[in-house]
């Protein structure tokens, strides 16, 4: 393995001094979700509500749950190389102006495809302390990146269970717009969202978990008007926790990156009871509270983007795949080649 980058004291002061900044994302389009089959939306489905009473019993699931699989997970690349590559289209006259601007400023932008989630755990890098690996390839001057993928045994093994409490919080807060079907406890139905943002020379297209807007503005509820309306996120965690500052970071990345402006949490005791209220946290006054930097957060990414960039600049092939492993007890990334494992969808390949 070739070392990429090595994150010291001497390099986390760098990054501190010279940040780059993530613009505010945008949504571009809703997914359906169901399996592995995907179609257009139009509105969220789902609309978040408060609860009036407590407490709140997390154990007590309406009906039969049935987990997501490694098939729907691992699919869900698909919705986010259809818009780009199949029927993409631009839905506001703000985003013509955005790409008029930037070629009239003459700045080359680089387009990177991907998945929220590991977006997120390589932003966190510093801070993380769990090891994972990112594949990236790179064709006509476009990255894509995800994250390695589990094995189907392994998936399932860390799947079983855990969403219980979950998906209990979510049907309590939970408001559904298509009440007429009955498919709240499969896991693998649901919506996603694709967001675009820049950050430094990148154009950033990811997909992520949808997120959810209020009730009280159920009227806004259509695509055209979303960009107008405060998304919101909600999460519930054991009230003993006593790492709340890496719970937190995660939490923060993702409606980060999501445009999430409100985060509402439930605080469970060992027996899955919430018995105080919610706490409604604004996303932007989290890091407040914590020692974790989100200058920090986007400027290495921006630094991994950067690096990726110079020693795959030879490189035009989907076939074609760099394999970069984040090692958190040396803060070191290092990476190797390898050929004929592109994990692009064929359907997709000759469009890009």
């Amino acid at each position: 393995m070739s070392l990429l980058l090595q994150i010291n004291d001497c390099q986390l002061v760098k990054l501190q001094q010279n940040p780059e900044y993530m613009t505010r994302p945008k949504l571009v389009k809703i997914y359906d979700i169901n399996y592995t089959r995907f179609s257009p939306a139009k509105k969220f489905r789902y609309l978040f509500k408060e609860p009036s009473q407590y407490p709140l019993d997390l154990n007590n699931v309406v009906g039969d749950p049935i987990e997501i699989k490694h098939s729907t997970q691992n699919n869900l690349l698909h919705p986010l190389l259809n818009t780009y590559f199949e029927d993409y289209i631009v839905l506001l006259e703000e985003d013509i102006d955005d790409d008029d601007n930037r070629n009239a400023n003459k700045v080359e932008m680089t387009d990177v495809y991907s998945r929220r989630g590991i977006l997120e755990r390589i932003m966190g890098f510093y801070y993380e302390k769990n090891d994972f690996s990112a594949l990236v390839s790179r064709c006509n001057g476009k990255l894509f990146v995800v994250e390695l993928p589990q094995s189907e045994d392994a998936f399932e093994r860390n799947q079983s269970g855990n969403n219980t409490h979950h998906r209990r919080f979510c049907q309590i807060t939970s408001v559904d717009t298509m009440p007429e079907l009955s498919d709240c406890n499969d896991d693998n139905i649901f919506q996603v969202a694709i967001h675009e943002a820049n950050l430094g020379k990148y154009n950033l297209h990811y997909v992520a978990r949808a997120p959810a807007i209020k009730v009280t503005e159920a009227s806004k509820n259509d695509l055209k008007n979303l960009r107008d309306v405060e998304f919101v996120s909600t999460k519930q965690m054991w009230s003993s926790i006593r790492d709340k500052s890496t719970k937190f970071l995660k939490y923060w990345l993702q409606s980060y990156l999501s445009n999430v402006r409100e985060l509402y949490i439930a605080y469970k005791d060992s027996k899955g009871m919430v018995s105080s209220p919610i706490e409604c946290w604004k996303t932007c006054d989290i890091p407040k509270n914590y020692l974790w930097k989100p200058r920090v957060c986007t400027t290495f990414l921006n630094e991994f983007l950067n690096k990726v960039e110079e020693i795959m600049a030879n490189i035009n092939s989907l076939d074609i795949v760099f394999e970069f492993a984040f090692n958190t007890s040396t803060r070191s990334v290092t990476y190797f080649k390898k050929s004929g494992v592109g994990f692009i969808p064929k359907e997709y390949a000759d469009r890009i």
